[in-house]
Order: structure tokens, then sequence, then C-alpha cells
């Protein structure tokens, strides 16, 4: 399982993110299904440096019976009505709140006084939203878990998600994320999580204050012959960064160019995507900046369905759709 719930706080935490976390929070850290409909006790599991495979959770005595264990939102169909259609209602929980502090609550004794979390401090539960159907909304502390949850659930879903991260005005997942032009650098006005394509072949640069990623998209020679010609970057600022949290982020972009070489064909959408919560440079629109490790993640997919407030993703002739 790729996420579990933390059993102190209720927070969703992707299993990827603890690579990022101190080895002795991990291991006095209670997870359990992050379904609403179980709650078994999970293990975490290839969390340390190193391991030949990605971090994940396993459910080793079991889930209870019912368990809605993929996690992903469910949606249903209101009884017909000809007069006045209803919305789809969402049915089961999900992840809708990113909280920005840096203290967890946990059961266990207090971390070294150099470890990378703090603690302990009272937050109240996520509150339930009543309605038809009981819907638990819950929390989490780096955008990957909304990231994910944003690209298992195509558009007419995420209209009916709610979502709310600091500093980012909209209260959908359909209004939250926006995708970065294919074709030209712009400026943007609104704050969002935004998310493209990683440009597989050319290698991150990076220095003792920064990690430079080059995304396939931006500027594109008119002529069509040269292709992208100036793309649009991410500057992560890592000055303040653990040791860990460099190393944690150094490996996944290293497996997601290798992830979207591996998933590269002619045409094709599949690869690895990065999201990020940052801000873009106002003398240079084609870079955006990102200095806290909880607002960024890359992630692998087959395709994204782009919602419809945004121009579909076309491939440019007889260029290849997710090329490097």
């Amino acid at each position: 399982m790729d996420q579990a719930r933390i059993a102190a706080t209720d927070e969703i935490v992707d299993a990827t993110d603890l690579l990022a976390w101190d080895p002795d929070l991990v291991k006095r850290s209670d997870f359990t299904c992050p379904s609403t409909l179980c709650g078994a006790k999970l293990a975490a599991c290839a969390w340390h440096p190193g391991q030949k495979v990605r971090p994940y959770f396993s459910a080793k005595w079991g889930h209870a019976a019912g368990c809605d264990v993929d996690g992903r939102v469910k949606m249903v169909d209101p009884p017909e009505r000809s007069d006045n259609p209803e919305p789809l209602e969402v049915v089961a929980g999900y992840v809708a709140k990113l909280v920005l502090t840096d203290v967890r609550r946990i059961q266990s004794p207090q971390p070294p006084a150099d470890s990378d979390e703090l603690e302990p401090l009272s937050e109240p539960p996520p509150t339930p939203v009543t309605g038809q159907s009981t819907v638990r909304l819950g929390t989490c502390r780096t955008i990957r878990t909304l990231c994910s949850t944003f690209l298992h659930n195509p558009p007419e879903q995420r209209s009916a998600m709610k979502l709310d991260v600091p500093g980012v005005d909209a209260t959908r997942y359909a209004t939250g994320f926006r995708r970065l032009e294919r074709f030209e650098v712009r400026s943007y006005t609104e704050q969002r999580i935004f998310y493209a394509p990683i440009r597989w072949s050319t290698e991150p640069v990076d220095t003792p204050r920064t990690l430079t990623i080059d995304l396939y998209c931006g500027d594109n020679d008119p002529s069509g012959l040269l292709g992208l010609v100036h793309p649009y970057q991410l500057r992560i600022d890592w000055t303040h960064w653990s040791s860990r949290q460099r190393n944690s982020v150094m490996r996944e972009v290293a497996h997601a160019r290798s992830e979207s070489r591996q998933r590269y064909s002619p045409g094709s959408q599949a690869g690895c995507w990065a999201f990020f919560l940052g801000s873009q440079d106002p003398t240079d629109p084609a870079t955006f900046h990102v200095n806290d490790h909880r607002l960024v993640c890359f992630l692998a997919a087959d395709g994204v369905h782009h919602d419809s407030q945004q121009s579909p993703w076309r491939d440019p002739g007889s260029t290849a759709g997710m090329a490097g």
C-alpha cells in the first residue's frame, strides 16, 4: 500500500515521504489503514535509504471485512430527476486539507534533540462533513497525498471533491491544480499546485544551494524544427534542508527520470510528473521556486486527465508527446 493513516493524528501519509522523516519517528509511529471502513494496523516497509524497492505499507495482520483498501473516492449517481438533476455525491473519505506545521503528535517517547521532527502539540481531529452520507475528510502534511488523489480521480469527480491548501484560492480539486502550458511560457496570476512532465533527457543541476530540474513544456521553436527551446524550470532551494531531505529528493528525481525514459513511446503521455506549490520568478516566468520539501513531489502516471477549464494537452505533430 502506498498510503497509511498516522494513528495519533489521523493524518494520511505517503510511504515515499518516510524517506525524509527522522528514522526514530518512523519507528515510534503507529500506522493504520487509510480506508474509512477499516483501521487495520500497518507496518512501514523499505523506508530505509538504499533499499532496492520503493517504500510501502504492509497489512501483515489483514484488513477488516469490507475494507475499501484502494482508498479512492467513490461517487454515486443520484436518483434520476428530470426537473432538477443533482450533482454527484462523495460517499467515501479522501484527503482534502494540507496542514503546514512542523509538529506531529505521537504516543511514543520524546525524539532526540537533533531530530528533524518536533512535538507534541494538540490539534483537533478533522471534522466530518455530514449529509446524506458522512464524508471523512483527511489531512496531510505534504502535497504528495493530494497529488496522488488528483491523479487517481477523473475530472468529473474532482469537481465534487473539496480542497483546502494554504495560499491556494480554490476549494475543489478541479480548480486547485494547474498544468503548465505546453507550448508557451506565461505568467500565472493565481497560486495553484502546478504540474508538468519532467524532461528526462536533461540532467538536473545541483549546487550547495539549489537543485534545478527542466520540465517538458515551455516556449517551442515556431518553425517546429528545434522543438522545446526555452523550458520551464523547477528550482528547489534546499539551503536549509537536512541531508536526509536532500538525498530523498535526489533519489526521487533520479527515479522519475528513469521511469519516464522507460515509459516513453511516441505520442504517449505516460511518464513522471512534477507537482509543486511554489512561486513564479517575477523576472523569468519560466522559473518556479520551491524551498519547502513538503511542497514538491514526482509521481508516475500513464496519463493525466486534465480538467475542462484547461486547454487540452496537444501533441506537436511530428514531435512525441512526452519525449525528453
